[in-house]
């Protein structure tokens, strides 16, 4: 319940309802919060982050919950009900499993010092054989930019960070990588659930 304090956020998203998408984020506390911290977090993200992350989502697919959950040493949870769909192209989406990727760095070499995070399958219309189109990459890196730090008075509030459980390190995300292809993640396949 202090400075330095390491909250899980996990984005549930579901498509048709059935099939669920969850993307993680992790971010340290770094101002002193008045209140439940897991909830300033959650309420921070959607109204700094979640605009610029539903212009990537098609609109068939629905942002359901923001979970936030404690990693160490913090004991605050919360979960914010959002159901709001994406804002991008209504027509077919890429299969399931597609997943455009942005890549987190801190600056410090080790794969305990590196984030990956595997995105919702884009709009058909944002990409070409797999490659996504500039547009669509350029909405990418508007979203990795603003979710690095969550500002409060130009002060940063969040700070993303990557944890490594191995460690029991954060370290602080400084920059990102857009990929412009994308990846694959299976446990995506229809009726698979995240």
């Amino acid at each position: 319940m202090s400075v330095g304090d390491v909250f899980k956020l996990a984005i549930s998203q579901t498509f048709t309802g059935v099939d669920d998408i969850i993307c993680t984020l992790h971010y340290r506390q770094e101002l002193v919060v008045i209140g439940n911290e897991a909830q300033d977090l959650a309420n921070q993200w959607a109204t700094d982050v979640l605009p610029l992350y539903r212009l990537m989502l098609s609109s068939r697919i629905l942002v359901r919950l923001l979970e936030v959950r404690p990693v160490s040493p913090a004991t605050a949870t919360y979960d914010a009900t959002i159901n709001l769909s994406g804002l991008d192209s209504s027509g077919d989406i890429c299969p399931l499993p597609s997943a455009p990727k942005v890549s987190w760095r801190t600056g410090i070499v080790g794969r305990s010092f590196k984030g990956l995070i595997y995105l919702p399958p884009p709009a058909e219309v944002n990409q070409d054989a797999g490659n996504l189109t500039s547009g669509y990459q350029t909405a990418m890196s508007n979203w990795a930019a603003i979710n690095m730090q969550l500002l409060v008075l130009g002060l940063p509030q969040w700070q993303q960070v990557i944890y490594s459980p191995t460690l029991n390190v954060s370290t602080p995300v400084n920059a990102f990588i857009v990929r412009g292809n994308m990846g694959s993640q299976d446990r995506r396949r229809q009726g698979v659930g995240s």
